[in-house]
C-alpha cells in the first residue's frame, strides 16, 4: 500500500514488542515538539507530518519498510528497501560539532554518517561505529578509492606512491591464502616465510640445491651434497635391491644391511602372522596350501546323515579331516528326533515341540496326533483319523463325501458351532426342530412386543422414515419402520445437498473443502468468497466478544496536542478463554486531526506479547492479534 505516494508499508511483521525502548521514547518527544511547534500550520503540514510518523514511530510501525518503485514487492531479508533508477541513499552529513555531539552520546554501534572535511583527522568520508565508547577510536572510516588510502584491487592499483606498501599493521604475520587454504605466511617478529604445502616439481638434471620444510614450516635452502639423508647418501654407483620377509615387521620397510657388500639395499616385507597393529602381510606356503585344499572342488562335503546326539542340539556339525585330506571340511546333519534338533528323513521319526504348517497338508496314511494341532493351510486326509488334543483350523474345512441323514428328523437337532466367547472352540449347540423353520419374531429397543412375520408370507418389511427429531426405530404389525429425519436446528440427522440450519458444535477432523472441487492443500480450503464479521465498535471503552472478528474503534475524547493524550480502552476477552481466536482491531478517526491513543488490553490483567497494553498512536492503523490460550499476541500491523 502507499502512503503520502512513497511510502510503503508491508502488513505483517516478525518482531518483538520489547525493542528499542529508547528509540521509542525518542520519537514520540519528537512528534509532541513536531505537534506543539507546528500546531498553528498544522493543517497545511498534517500529510508532511504524518508521512514522518508513519516512518519513524514505533507505536505505528513494525514491520517491512519499502520506498520508490513497486510497493506490492518487499525483499524478504530486508526490514527496509529503497527503489529507484534514478535516485539514492542521502546519508546524514555532519561537521565537527554535530560529529562531537553525536561521539558523547556514545551511539550504538553499526551507526553510519559521513563526515564533512574537518569532522576527523583522518579526512572526509564515511565513518561506521564500531565499538563502545565517545572517542574517534570507536568509529572506523570505511576505505576510499585512492592512492595509499584505498584497497588492494586484483588487477593493481593506480596513483601510488613509492613509500605506499601491503601488508599488516601489528605484530600479526602476512597470510595469503588460495581455496581457503593456507599457501604461504610471513612472519611479523623476522620474515621468515612458512609454507603450509608446497607443489614442487621435479628439479633438471645437474641441480644439487634443495628446498628442505621443516616440521614448523620454515623454509630452508640446502645443497644435497652437505645434507644427510639417511643411508642413501653414501650410496654411488649401481644399487643392488633384495627383497627379505619378516614375520617380526608389521610394516614394509627400506634399509642398508650393516653386513651387506657397499650399494645394497633390502626391502623388508612382512609377513602376515595376525598380530595387533598388523593391515597388511604375505601369506606362508603352508597357510597357501591349507586355502588351496578348502577351495578345492572336494574342499567342503557333505557327508552321511548322523542319528543320535552326536550334533548335539544344533542339528549339525562340520568335521575337519585329517592325513591326506588335511584342511578338508565335511558338514554332516543329524536327524530330527524327540531330544534333538535335525532333519526330516525317509525313516520313522518321533518330533518334539509345537510344528506349524503354513501350507497344504497331506496325509496318506493314518495319522494319530495326540497333541494340540494348529492348521493354517488346507487339510486332507486320506485314512482314518484321530485327533485327541485341541484342533484348529485356520483354513478350511471340507467334507469331500458327507452322508446323507439316514433317519426321521428328530425333535432336537445338535449343530457344531465355532463359540466366539470360548476362543472360536468347536461346540455343539441344540436347537429345536421348529426353529429352523424361520424367525418366531423381531424384537426392538423399547417395544414390548416383537414384530411377527406375515403368516402368508413369513415376511417382515423395512421401511425408512423422517419423523421426529432424531433417529428412532417404530413398529407395526409385520413392519419396522426407521426414522431418520434431516438435520435442522432443532433434530438431529443426515447432512442433504439442499440448503439447512444446523446447531450445536461440530468438529471435522480432516480437511473441510468450500465451495469447488479444487484440489485440497489445507485443513480449510475456501474456494471462492467469504463474509466475516464487521463491526463499529461505540465511542468509547469497548470490549470484545465472541461475536466480533473485525472491528472498527474511535477514540472517545482528543487532547490539545500537549502530553500526555487521552486514552480510550478497548478490551480482549481472556486469553485462557478463546484460545486460538484472531481479532483485527482497527482505529479511525473520530475529529479530524485528533491528539489520542487507542489502548488494546487484555480482560483480567493479561499481557499481549508481553506487554500490558498494545497501543494505535495514529488513525488508519490496524492491529491483528491471536490467542495461544494463555496470552494474546499481536501478529501484524498495518497502516492504510
Amino acid at each position: 500500500m502507499y502512503v503520502c505516494g512513497r511510502l510503503a508499508i508491508c502488513p505483517f511483521y516478525h518482531g518483538s514488542y520489547h525493542t528499542l525502548p529508547d528509540l521509542f521514547f525518542q520519537i514520540h518527544l519528537y512528534k509532541r515538539i513536531f505537534y506543539l511547534t507546528f500546531l498553528p500550520m498544522r493543517k497545511s503540514l498534517r500529510i508532511a507530518g504524518f508521512t514522518l510518523v508513519l516512518f519513524l514511530s514505533y507505536e505505528s510501525v513494525k514491520a517491512q519498510v519499502k520506498i520508490g518503485g513497486d510497493p506490492a514487492t518487499v525483499n524478504a531479508n530486508a526490514i527496509l528497501e529503497l527503489e529507484s533508477n534514478r535516485k539514492g541513499l542521502l546519508l546524514p552529513r555532519l561537521d565537527a560539532a554535530g560529529f562531537t555531539i553525536l561521539k558523547n552520546r556514545n551511539a550504538t554501534p553499526g551507526m553510519v554518517v559521513y563526515l564533512k572535511s574537518g569532522a576527523d583527522p583522518r579526512g572526509e568520508g564515511f565513518y561506521v561505529k564500531t565499538a563502545v565508547g565517545t572517542t574517534d577510536a570507536n568509529w572506523t572510516k570505511m576505505a576510499g578509492d585512492a592512492g595509499g588510502n584505498g584497497p588492494w584491487k586484483i588487477n593493481g592499483n593506480d596513483g601510488l606512491a613509492a613509500t605506499d606498501w601491503f601488508g599488516t599493521i601489528g605484530n600479526v604475520p602476512l597470510s595469503l591464502r588460495a581455496n581457503s587454504n593456507p599457501v604461504m605466511q610471513f612472519s611479523a617478529t623476522n620474515g621468515n616465510i612458512t609454507i603450509p604445502y608446497a607443489n614442487v616439481p621435479v628439479a633438471a638434471v645437474g641441480v644439487n640445491d634443495v628446498v628442505m620444510i621443516g616440521a614448523d614450516g620454515l623454509i630452508q635452502k640446502k645443497n644435497l651434497s652437505l645434507t644427510s639423508v639417511t643411508a642413501l647418501n653414501n650410496l654411488k654407483g649401481d644399487v643392488t635391491l633384495t627383497v627379505t620377509p619378516d614375520n617380526t615387521a608389521l610394516v614394509a620397510s627400506l634399509v642398508a644391511p650393516p653386513t651387506a657388500p657397499a650399494g645394497t639395499l633390502d626391502v623388508k616385507l612382512p609377513v602376515m602372522t595376525g598380530a595387533v597393529g598388523q593391515q597388511y602381510g604375505f601369506m606362508t606356503i603352508a597357510d597357501w596350501n591349507k586355502l588351496q585344499t578348502i577351495t578345492s572342488a572336494t574342499g567342503i562335503t557333505i557327508g552321511d546323515v548322523v542319528t543320535g546326539a552326536v550334533g548335539g542340539a544344533k542339528g549339525a556339525y562340520i568335521e575337519r579331516l585329517t592325513g591326506a585330506d588335511e584342511g578338508k571340511l565335511v558338514l554332516h546333519l543329524v536327524e530330527a528326533s524327540e531330544t534333538h534338533g535335525g532333519i526330516v528323513t525317509i525313516g520313522n521319526q518321533t518330533f518334539k515341540g509345537n510344528k506349524t504348517f503354513a501350507d497344504n497338508l497331506n496325509v496318506t496314511g493314518d495319522a494319530a496326533i495326540t497333541g494340540n494341532t494348529t492348521v493354517t493351510g488346507n487339510t486332507t486326509v486320506n485314512g482314518t483319523s484321530t485327533l485327541k488334543g485341541n484342533t484348529t483350523l485356520e483354513a478350511a474345512l471340507t467334507f469331500a463325501n458327507p452322508v446323507a441323514y439316514s433317519t426321521a428328523a428328530p425333535a432336537t437337532y445338535h449343530l457344531a458351532v465355532l463359540n466366539p466367547d470360548n476362543n472360536y472352540n468347536l461346540e455343539t449347540l441344540e436347537l429345536p426342530a421348529h426353529g429352523l423353520k424361520g424367525i418366531g419374531g423381531i424384537a426392538l429397543p423399547g417395544v414390548p412386543t416383537p414384530v411377527t412375520a406375515e403368516t402368508t408370507t413369513g415376511n417382515v418389511t423395512f421401511a425408512t422414515g423422517k419423523t421426529g427429531d432424531g433417529f428412532s426405530i417404530v413398529s407395526s404389525p409385520n413392519t419396522v419402520t426407521f426414522n431418520v429425519p434431516d438435520a435442522s436446528a432443532t433434530a438431529g440427522g443426515i447432512i442433504t445437498t439442499l440448503p439447512q440450519t444446523i446447531n450445536g458444535t461440530k468438529t471435522i477432523d480432516d480437511t473441510l473443502n468450500i465451495g469447488g472441487s479444487a484440489v485440497s492443500t489445507s485443513k480449510l480450503n475456501l474456494n471462492g468468497s467469504m463474509s466475516v464479521p464487521f463491526k463499529v465498535a461505540p465511542i468509547g471503552t469497548y470490549t470484545l466478544d465472541a461475536n466480533d472478528y473485525m472491528v472498527i474503534v474511535k477514540c472517545a475524547t482528543s487532547g490539545d496536542g500537549s502530553a500526555p493524550d487521552p486514552i480510550t480502552e478497548i478490551f480482549l476477552p481472556a486469553a485462557s478463554t478463546v484460545k486460538n481466536r484472531i481479532y483485527h482491531i482497527r482505529r479511525v478517526e473520530r475529529v479530524a486531526g485528533e491528539f489520542a491513543i487507542i489502548a488494546i488490553k487484555a480482560t483480567g490483567g493479561g499481557t499481549i506479547s508481553g506487554r500490558a497494553a498494545v497501543e494505535i498512536g495514529e488513525p488508519n492503523s490496524t492491529v491483528t492479534v491471536i490467542s495461544d490460550g494463555t496470552e494474546w499476541h499481536a501478529v501484524a500491523r498495518s497502516i492504510m
